[in-house]
């Protein structure tokens, strides 16, 4: 008779703590809607905040759309960029490493100030995206396309560009060291005051582009195709152009030093 008593009272006590884990996890999904489409630094950390008390196990049934998420586990940043079923809010300020992204759309993400290491991202399409501010180290894109897309400001090295895309896309303003483009394309793009160091372009087109008042040293342009491309105003020490085609391209008023053509 005790032993039945015991059980129930477990039974119950079970069950109740169930019944208290699921009004949790609806209270939770009330506050998380409260917070679609807030996307400054408030909201992301009290987004970051519910998502960690709600937990890996229990997360498979949020709605992570139009999220401010750059304070999210790990866990829920991969979601985002691998479901297509989700529309991806903000990443304004995350960390984002140690991911593969293969036949990915990452059109649209916003991801400004955000830190991103050792990406590999593979046939995917990275369109209107903004990424400005942002920090990207040791990443690697294959077949990657992206137009319209914003890096301006953002610090890139060891970066490695391969067979990829990029029209009407700014960087302006970065900085990019030991990197290297190869068989790539940027079409009416701008790095207008950028600053590039130690980066090897091979074999890319590179037509129609500005590197107006642009820093450019001890980096290769090998193989290029550069037609109107415009280096005005512009620092180039130490950098190759061997093989490439500079038909014209305007370097008027740039400062040129051990530059080989």
């Amino acid at each position: 008779m005790l032993f039945d008593i015991a059980i129930l009272v477990l039974l119950v006590s079970i069950i109740n703590k169930r019944g208290d884990e699921i009004k949790d996890l609806n209270r939770y999904k009330e506050e998380l809607d409260d917070y679609r489409t807030w996307y400054d630094k408030e909201a992301m950390y009290r987004v970051g905040g519910i998502l960690r008390r709600i937990g890996k196990d229990n997360f498979s049934s949020i709605n992570l759309s139009e999220l401010h998420l750059g304070n999210a586990p790990d866990y829920i940043i991969e979601k985002v960029l691998t479901d297509d079923q989700v529309k991806i809010g903000s990443l304004d300020n995350a960390t984002i490493c140690n991911l593969s992204l293969i036949n990915e759309s990452l059109d649209g993400l916003i991801a400004k100030k955000s830190s991103f290491s050792n990406l590999t991202i593979v046939r995917s399409s990275m369109n209107s995206i903004s990424l400005s501010g942002s920090l990207f180290k040791e990443c690697t894109y294959y077949e990657v396309e992206s137009k319209n897309g914003d890096f301006e400001e953002t610090r890139m090295s060891l970066i490695s560009y391969n067979d990829s895309i990029f029209i009407n896309s700014n960087f302006g303003k970065s900085i990019i060291t030991s990197s290297d483009i190869n068989d790539s394309t940027f079409k009416r793009s701008t790095f207008i005051n950028s600053k590039i160091v130690s980066t090897k372009f091979y074999n890319s087109k590179i037509n129609d582009n500005a590197f107006d008042n642009a820093i450019l040293i001890s980096s290769q342009f090998i193989n290029c195709s550069l037609e109107k491309t415009s280096f005005q105003n512009s620092s180039i020490f130490s950098v190759s152009f061997a093989g490439s085609n500079i038909s014209e391209c305007d370097f008027s008023g740039t400062e040129l030093k051990n530059v080989n053509f």
